[in-house]
């Protein structure tokens, strides 16, 4: 197809609206072409395009995390269908006006309570993982927040699978060290928490037992008895579900009133998209553009009248039949409306290449013979 610069965006668009194309890539499939013309480029849209959709795509990927989904038999027997939505022709600003309307309402709120969630998981993961360990030395008179260097000691806990070789180890080192410890588990489980409080100058000897038997726990942020600190710490884990809570019902009811338009405005200007991207798989003249595309034999000349039509028979449309051995042709599966439900079937398997035998409807009596 060879298109004046002019008819160019009806020329995509009746393309888009009737499927008929696959579009080829000049520069890789025919570069041959590129000698005499030069290879096009996206539409200055597409960039902007892009931008809103990835936008769109963020937020509508943070309201779907509050919708609950029907799980196991249910959800397979059920599953829930998408509502369809008929909208009327919009020119890419009024696209992007209605897009920056709900952007502007809901984006920076619903952005600000994702990260604030991210933030207080982040925090409860934390305090969960330092609740496991004051529990294991939670009978250990000590105070947490004596843990660490201080001017004349130095307190490290952990927990360890080899207390008898650290107790052989301290025998040998020094008697400014000692050691508390509490039994957790049995047998091929058990394990002790432990606690070694040493002078000062010890403390390069009680790194390197660390380092050889101990998985040390990093607690010294919190202060007090570990008892009160694990009270505290629950009623901490409390708040911050509370506040989680609260967050995520905020973006439930945005999700309520807007996630479908979202999804609706995305669609929209996703094709948008596509069709100021697809110019750059063209090559173009000063004032033409010349068109490569795919297209079924049944379905040619039906094509070729609908852009003659569009383009008011401005376009130069030429048609020919591949070789037996196209170079890279796309495949087109032509099942009968009784064997679309094998269709499923194919998709497990490669698409069969152009010229070979199509599968599907051998693939689905065999199944149904084989599996009743």
């Amino acid at each position: 197809m060879i298109v004046h610069h002019t008819d160019l965006e009806d020329v995509i668009h009746t393309l888009h609206e009737t499927g008929m194309t696959e579009i080829i890539n000049i520069s890789k499939d025919n570069p041959d072409l590129l000698k005499d013309t030069e290879k096009a480029t996206a539409h200055p849209e597409a960039g902007p395009c892009s931008e809103y959709e990835l936008r769109l795509t963020r937020l509508i990927d943070i309201l779907k995390k509050t919708q609950t989904k029907p799980s196991g038999f249910k959800g397979m027997l059920k599953p829930k269908i998408k509502e369809k939505t008929e909208v009327e022709p919009r020119t890419l600003d009024e696209l992007y006006s209605y897009a920056e309307s709900i952007l502007h309402d809901i984006e920076q709120t619903c952005i600000s309570c994702d990260e604030q969630q991210h933030e207080i998981q982040q925090k409860i993961d934390e305090l969960t993982l330092d609740t496991s360990q004051i529990e294991l030395i939670k009978n250990i008179d000590i105070e947490l927040n004596d843990l660490g260097t201080s001017e004349y000691l130095y307190f490290i806990c952990g927990k360890t699978q080899e207390l008898p070789q650290i107790k052989a180890k301290i025998a040998t080192i020094s008697n400014d060290i000692e050691l508390y410890s509490q039994q957790h588990g049995k047998g091929k489980e058990r394990e002790w928490a432990v606690v070694l409080a040493a002078h000062i100058d010890q403390k390069d000897a009680v790194d390197k037992l660390s380092r050889e038997y101990i998985e040390t726990f990093d607690l010294s942020h919190h202060t007090g008895k570990p008892k009160t600190v694990l009270k505290s710490i629950h009623q901490q884990i409390t708040d911050l579900k509370r506040k989680q809570q609260e967050l995520n019902q905020n973006l439930s009811d945005y999700a309520a009133s807007h996630l479908h338009d979202l999804f609706v405005i995305r669609e929209e200007i996703k094709l948008e998209r596509i069709r100021k991207e697809i110019s750059k798989n063209f090559s173009k003249t000063t004032s033409t553009y010349i068109i490569n595309a795919w297209v079924l034999e049944e379905n040619d000349a039906i094509l070729k009248q609908k852009l003659i039509d569009q383009t008011t028979d401005s376009i130069i449309y030429e048609s020919k039949k591949p070789s037996l051995n196209p170079d890279n042709p796309p495949t087109y599966i032509k099942i009968p409306k009784w064997a679309r439900s094998f269709n499923t079937l194919l998709e497990l398997f490669a698409t069969p290449r152009y010229n070979e035998l199509n599968p599907t409807i051998p693939m689905g009596i065999f199944f149904i013979l084989f599996f009743g």
